[in-house]
Order: structure tokens, then C-alpha cells, then sequence
């Protein structure tokens, strides 16, 4: 086949890409010639559909469209066939046009050489049997950079929706029938505060179709587009407004159901009520130590509450009028607090926790009525009502404080009671040395009694609410002036206990007094630490017959411990008599301190410093698992911020630890060796505790946090028997008694008999409650044993709670 048949073949073969190519690029060149001339036909076009015809206007109009028809056409050229084909060619990767017709240079009478040509030439024509034809590009940008052909174009489409011109009936906004007449839109627009849409009164159904519902506040909106038009409206929406048809605008307020009539379309509406809000108060109110008022409460609306309020009235009839309360009371304001909303999020179904210091007011610790009442942007409001036998605000414990703050209360309620509060106070300052440690208190009572004294007529509001304000005052420095004796503050600490444990108080507010007494606990132990001053006189050792009572601080540990655990078990009665024998031991209460200043020293507060190390891993997992509940809707407050304080602690924590254990004894010791590497596998286990706390994973956190009590605990065993070792015991006795019994007996010819809280002989010597000998493996056994006991018992008390049930049941699986 010669190369003219050839190319004769693939021409015929690409007749049609070739000519739509061709026809591409003709469109691209009208495109980019007369692009001008288009615009400006655009222009007039919206000119006279938007302001009719504009003599003027359109002539000048007519002269540019020429001008722009002239320049189009001298730039215009006609694409070649060529150059259609060479497009064409270029759009395929391999442009087997061009390949195909191409001749074998070289090679030609070479058997493989035209076996390897021909399979080229087979592969080009495939290519060329799947051609496409190329699609225009007009490359208008290069040509209006500043893009008004776009304008033109949006101007054209804009006038044919919306022109009002005789081409005009085809637009959705027509007459009815496509007919020449005014033109009209309308809206209902809901309230605002509803957070719901617009309507289109064109794009809701019609009566035959349907009802529109909407909600009541809604408002009609219509507009009317034809100067000099008028509509056939009638409605039935709102009885008492009547409505200009031939008016350019009309907009009302939908009172009722009813129809809507405008030309020949009817709409049927219908309205829902916005009903009013509600509010619960969840619960009664809480004090959070030492002065902060909780109430809970959970507001509901069908679309937002607005605000709200907490009002707390004087409860007159529940109240005891007796003292200083017998007088009638001076008219007073109720105590009205706004209620937190929410910041962020819906408002609809929410709760929150109103927290407030109420504890200087002259309603705390009275009889109220507690309402509290939400509102929504209608106006309408829901209220709930309690009745509190007493507000919660801070108590005082120190009799001398307690009793000033009731004179304050007594001055607030009417200053009628000035006589009698001076009175009091001249008996309290009588002898001050009988009430008061301190002195200081004195001059400022002394200085109360002369100003009410100065006063021939009632005491004005002014000079009563500053009297008041110095009460208060020197009864919190009463309260907190024993608070630097550190017997004092034990004392104050364990009173306050009591006196929340026989009045019911929450479990958080137990709590948080729990810890107060444990600080106070320690700091006490520390103060008799320090201040004590070993003796080598053997006459300063008691005897096995002495009557005194000797504590160790394991002991008193072992005792905190334990009355937590009958408060956590809802044993009051019995962790109320463990307090009230705590309370007694501690009047001869003596610390009983190693004698040795060697190893077994070092060993004992190694080991009591990891005993409290692993106490407060122990109590930060038990914190971790609480967020982790409260997170998932099972107790208390939903918040999350106090998991960053979580992580910071266990960071804290886990420094400490490495901190002892590179300050660890027992160098150079297999045992020892052991015990570091436990310790190290604590240490790594606190650190990604506490990475999993940071990055909010509570589930790691527990995870990693038992892994590292596991770990301290076999460190502390490994310890144990390092140090049994190197004094010559056995690996399984105590470290603590070892401490104490073994290291003092080699120093001193005789060991010191431990004993327990009620003075009997503890395990140091081996012997029981009763004197016989008992192993520390079968005490073991027996308390794992009575342990099993109790969990299968309240696991099986349908009476107790869900929760405390399941508990129950998954700490027996994992026990077993």
C-alpha cells in the first residue's frame, strides 16, 4: 500500500473526531473574538427587560455592539484542517496520526526490523480506532482578564428570572396562566428564639395538599412587586387585622388557625403551642467544705430556656422562734440568685449546678423555701418549690465562734436584739481567760458592747450590718486560730466528723472531712516525731505490765483505714465508736520509733515511705474510676476538668518514686536488685497512667495505675526480705517489726514488745490475739476468707443498691 492509500485509509477512519475537532475550534475562536460583541447584546438586553426601551441608551448601545462586531470579525480566523488534525494527533500520548504515516528509515530489507515495525504500526492504528474528538477550550481569561463577559452573563441570567417585562410569564414568579400582572411573594417566619427556618409561602402546599403547621408567634409577610396593582387577599389568621390589598406590603402576627386566600391559592395553617418550661430540683442542696452551696436543678423547653432564677424565702412556720429569734423579724429582701446556663450547646434539656457562698447571709442555716424559676423567650415561666428544714452553709465547731455567729444571726433578725447581744457578749468577755485561748478575740467583742451601749435609739442599718460584719470576722479567726496546734486541729477534725456522720451528711462531704482528718492525723504524728527524744536509760523503757497505751504509726494508719471502709460500707454506727476509741487512745497516745540508727532505720522509713506512696496511688486510681464514672453518666457532676489535676498528681507521684528509689538501701543485694527493678516497672506504669490520663484515656489509666500498685507491692515484699536477710530473720516477717523489734534488740540487750491500739501483744513475737501462735500466711488466709464472705453476702442483698450489688459481684470474680 503506498503512503497516499495510507493516509486516504486513516483519514476515512477519523472522518468524524476530525471534524468535531474541527467544529471545537471554530467555537473557541467565535468565543474569543466577538466575546465583547456578546457582553454588550447581554447589556441591552437587560436594560430594556429591567427599564423598557431607552432611545438614547440603546442607540449608543447599537453603535458599540457594531464597533465590537467590526473588531470580531478582523480578529477572527477560520481554523485550517491541518491544524485540526495536528490537535487532534497531540491529544493522544503516543500520536499515532503522525506514527502512522511515518516510513522506516532504515532497516527495511531486515526480517526483524520489519517485524518489529509492523507491530508499532498494528498498536497505532488501535490507538487511532479508539480516537475521541478534543473539546473546546476557550481560554477566555487570557482574553478578559477582568472577567466582564461574567458579569454580562450573570446581569442576563438575573433579568430573565426576574425582569418585569412582557417576556415575564415565564418566570416562577408569573401571574396565574402565564398572564401580565402584578407580581407577589410571601414568608412566615417563625420567632426567632425558635432557631427555625423561613418558609416560602410559594413552595408550601397548597389547601388541597395539605395543612402547614407552624409555630404560634409566627409572623405573614407578603410583598406586592407592581406599582399600581393589587391583590385578592382574604384571610381568617388575625380576626382583628384587616389588610390594604391595593398597599405594597402587608405583615402580621398568626393568632389562629385559619386560611389563606390570594387570587386563586389557598394555604390552610394551622398553629402549635410553644409550651411553657419546666424545672426539677435534683435533690436537696449540698454544703461543699467549708462554704459552698449546691443546688442541682434540670431545666427543660421545647426550644430554649432563656434565664432563670433561685429564690430563698424565710420559712417562718418551720421555724423554732425561740431566743433571739422570738422577736418579729425586720422586713428583708428574699435572696434571689441568677441560674448558670449552659455556654455553649442546647438549651432545650440541660443541668446544671448553682453554687454559691450563702454563709454570711442572714437565711443561713434557717428554714427556707427554696423555688427556682426558668423562663423562655416567650415570656412564659415554670417554677419547682422545696422546703429545707435548713439552708446548708458553713458550720462553725468552735463552741466560742458558734456561739458569736448565733448573736450575729439574732443582730440580723431585728435590731431589737442589740440589748440582748450586748448582754451576751459582756458574759462572754466576763472572764475571757475561761472561753478564750487567745485573747485576741477580747478587744473587738468589748468594742461591739460599748457602740451598742453608745446608742440611745435603735441601732440604724448601717452600724448594725458593720457589728454583724466584726462578728463574723472574729469568728473565723476563732476557727481557724486552733488550727496551728496541730492536737488542736485533730481534734477539731475529728469532732467535725462526727458531727456530719450523726446528722447524715453526703458522701462527699464525709469525704472531704475523712481527708482533713488524715491530714491532721499525719501532721500531729509528725509534730510527736519530732518532739520526741529517744532515751538509753532502761528506765525509760516500760515494762511488759504497763498500763499505758503505746500507737505505732502503722497502727494508726491500719485505724483510718479502717473506719474509711465501715463509712464506705454504710456502717456508721460501728465507724462512729472506731472514731469516738481513736479519739480516747490519743490522749496517751506515744509514737513508737525504731531505736537503731543503722540499716534497719534506713530500711523502716524506706518502707513506710513506699507504704504511703502506694496509699496514694491507691487513692488517685480510686479518683480515676470516679471521672471515669462520672464521665459516662453514673454519679455526681459530667465535667472533665479534672482529669489535667488526674495526670499532674500522677506525674507528681510518680517523681516521688523515682526520688526513693535511688535513694533505696540495700546496695550491692539480689534482693535489693529485685526490688529497684519493681520499682522501675511502678515508676514506667505511673508515667503512662499518667499520659493516659492526659489524652483522656480513663480505661489505660486504671489499667496502667493497678499495673503499677502490683509492681510496688512486690517491690515492697522484695525490699522486706533484703532487709530480713541482712538482719538475720526470716523472709516472711514484717518490715515494720522488724524495724522496730529486731534493730532495737540488737542495740539495746532487749526488744520492745509491740503491741496493738487496746495494748495487747501484736504478730512482732508471733503470737495471737489469744497466745497462740498464728502465721502470717494463715491470718492471711482467714481475713482473704472472710473478705470472700462479705462480697458473696452483699452481692446476694437484693435490698442494697444496683450499683453497690454489681461492685460487689465484680471485685468477688476478680477475688476468685
Amino acid at each position: 500500500m503506498t503512503a497516499h492509500e495510507t493516509k486516504a485509509q486513516i483519514l476515512r477512519q477519523v472522518r468524524w473526531p476530525l471534524r468535531l475537532t474541527w467544529v471545537a475550534m471554530v467555537q473557541e475562536r467565535v468565543v474569543v473574538a466577538f466575546w465583547p460583541f456578546f457582553s454588550l447584546l447581554g447589556l441591552a438586553y437587560v436594560s430594556w427587560a429591567f427599564w423598557g426601551l431607552m432611545p438614547y441608551l440603546h442607540v449608543a448601545l447599537g453603535g458599540c455592539l457594531l464597533v465590537a462586531l467590526i473588531v470580531g470579525a478582523r480578529r477572527f480566523v477560520w481554523p485550517r484542517r491541518a491544524e485540526a488534525f495536528a490537535r487532534l494527533d497531540q491529544s493522544q500520548p503516543h500520536a499515532p496520526l503522525s506514527a502512522a504515516l511515518d516510513e522506516i528509515a532504515a532497516g527495511k530489507d531486515h526480517r526483524g526490523t520489519q517485524t518489529l515495525w509492523q507491530a508499532h504500526l498494528a498498536r497505532m492504528r488501535a490507538e487511532i480506532a479508539n480516537m475521541r474528538p478534543v473539546p473546546a477550550r476557550a481560554r477566555l481569561m487570557q482574553a478578559d482578564p477582568y472577567g466582564f463577559s461574567l458579569m454580562a452573563l450573570t446581569a442576563l441570567v438575573m433579568a430573565v428570572i426576574f425582569a418585569d417585562s412582557a417576556l415575564r410569564g415565564h418566570s416562577p414568579l408569573a401571574a396565574p396562566n402565564g398572564l401580565v400582572g402584578p407580581a407577589w411573594e410571601g414568608w412566615v417566619e417563625p420567632p426567632r428564639y425558635t432557631g427555625l427556618p423561613t418558609l416560602y409561602l410559594n413552595d408550601l402546599p397548597r389547601a388541597d395538599q395539605g395543612t402547614v403547621e407552624v409555630v404560634q408567634g409566627s409572623r405573614l409577610l407578603l410583598r406586592l412587586y407592581e406599582a399600581g396593582g393589587s391583590l385578592d387577599l382574604d384571610h381568617s389568621l388575625a380576626p382583628e387585622v384587616s389588610i390594604d390589598t391595593a398597599a405594597a406590603a402587608a405583615d402580621f402576627e398568626i393568632v389562629t388557625a385559619g386560611d389563606l386566600v390570594i387570587d386563586d391559592a389557598v394555604w390552610r395553617f394551622s398553629l402549635f403551642p410553644d409550651f411553657a418550661p419546666q424545672v426539677e430540683i435534683l435533690g436537696a442542696p449540698q454544703l461543699e467544705a467549708p462554704d459552698q452551696t449546691i443546688i442541682g436543678f434540670q431545666a427543660q423547653d421545647d426550644f430554649a430556656i432563656a434565664g432563670g432564677v433561685a429564690r430563698l424565702q424565710l420559712d417562718l412556720q418551720a421555724l423554732s422562734r425561740r431566743y433571739g429569734l422570738s422577736v418579729n423579724p425586720e422586713p428583708r429582701a428574699d435572696l434571689v440568685l441568677d441560674l448558670p446556663m449552659p455556654f455553649t450547646g442546647d438549651r432545650a434539656d440541660f443541668s446544671e449546678n448553682l453554687v454559691e457562698d450563702v454563709s454570711k447571709h442572714p437565711l443561713a442555716n434557717l428554714p427556707v423555701i427554696l423555688s427556682l424559676t426558668v423562663e423562655d423567650d416567650l415570656g412564659q415561666t415554670g417554677t419547682a418549690v422545696m422546703r429545707l428544714a435548713r439552708l446548708p452553709a458553713r458550720r462553725f465547731f468552735d463552741p466560742l465562734a458558734a456561739s458569736l455567729i448565733e448573736q450575729r444571726r439574732d443582730l440580723l433578725w431585728s435590731v431589737e436584739n442589740a440589748a440582748r447581744v450586748a448582754q451576751v457578749l459582756r458574759a462572754l468577755t466576763y472572764a475571757p481567760q475561761t472561753y478564750m485561748a487567745d485573747q485576741t478575740p477580747y478587744l473587738p467583742l468589748r468594742s461591739i458592747i460599748r457602740r451598742i451601749k453608745a446608742e440611745n435609739a435603735p441601732l440604724s442599718s448601717e452600724l448594725r450590718d458593720e457589728l454583724a460584719e466584726i462578728l463574723w470576722q472574729v469568728a473565723i479567726d476563732l476557727e481557724e486560730l486552733d488550727l496551728d496546734d496541730a492536737l488542736a486541729a485533730l481534734r477539731q477534725a475529728q469532732e467535725r466528723l462526727s458531727e456530719a456522720m450523726r446528722r447524715g451528711a453526703s458522701d462527699e462531704e464525709i469525704a472531704g472531712l475523712m481527708e482533713d482528718l488524715q491530714r491532721a492525723m499525719d501532721d500531729y504524728i509528725r509534730e510527736l516525731a519530732q518532739s520526741a527524744e529517744p532515751s538509753d536509760s532502761p528506765a525509760d523503757t516500760p515494762s511488759d505490765g504497763q498500763e499505758g497505751m503505746e500507737l505505732s504509726m502503722n497502727d494508726l494508719s491500719q485505724m483510718m483505714d479502717q473506719i474509711q471502709e465501715l463509712m464506705e460500707q454504710g456502717r456508721m454506727a460501728e465507724a462512729q465508736a472506731m472514731l469516738d476509741a481513736l479519739s480516747q487512745m490519743l490522749e496517751n497516745m506515744e509514737v513508737t520509733q525504731g531505736q537503731g540508727e543503722g540499716q534497719g532505720s534506713a530500711g523502716e522509713r524506706a518502707m513506710d515511705a513506699l507504704r504511703d506512696t502506694l496509699r496514694e496511688q491507691q487513692g488517685l486510681a480510686d479518683e480515676s474510676f470516679r471521672s471515669f464514672q462520672d464521665r459516662f453518666g453514673q454519679g455526681g457532676d459530667t465535667s472533665q476538668e479534672g482529669e489535667p489535676s488526674l495526670s499532674e498528681r500522677q506525674e507528681a507521684l510518680r517523681d516521688s518514686l523515682r526520688e526513693q528509689a535511688e535513694n533505696l538501701p540495700g546496695q550491692g543485694r539480689e534482693e535489693g536488685q529485685a526490688a529497684r527493678d519493681r520499682l522501675d516497672e511502678a515508676e514506667r506504669a505511673m508515667r503512662d497512667a499518667a499520659r493516659a490520663l492526659e489524652d483522656g484515656d480513663m480505661t489505660g489509666a486504671l489499667d496502667r495505675q493497678a499495673d503499677a500498685m502490683d509492681a510496688l507491692r512486690e517491690g515492697m515484699d522484695q525490699l522486706g526480705r533484703a532487709f530480713a536477710d541482712e538482719n538475720g530473720t526470716s523472709p516472711e516477717a514484717d518490715s515494720a517489726d522488724m524495724g522496730n523489734a529486731q534493730q532495737g534488740g540488737q542495740q539495746q540487750g532487749t526488744a520492745r514488745p509491740l503491741t496493738d491500739p487496746l495494748g495487747r501483744a501484736t504478730g512482732g513475737e508471733g503470737s495471737g490475739v489469744a497466745g497462740g501462735p498464728l502465721s502470717r500466711e494463715q491470718e492471711a488466709a482467714r481475713r482473704a476468707g472472710e473478705l470472700l464472705d462479705e462480697l458473696r453476702r452483699r452481692s446476694g442483698e437484693m435490698a442494697r443498691p444496683e450499683q453497690e450489688r454489681d461492685s460487689a459481684q465484680i471485685d468477688l470474680s476478680l477475688t476468685e
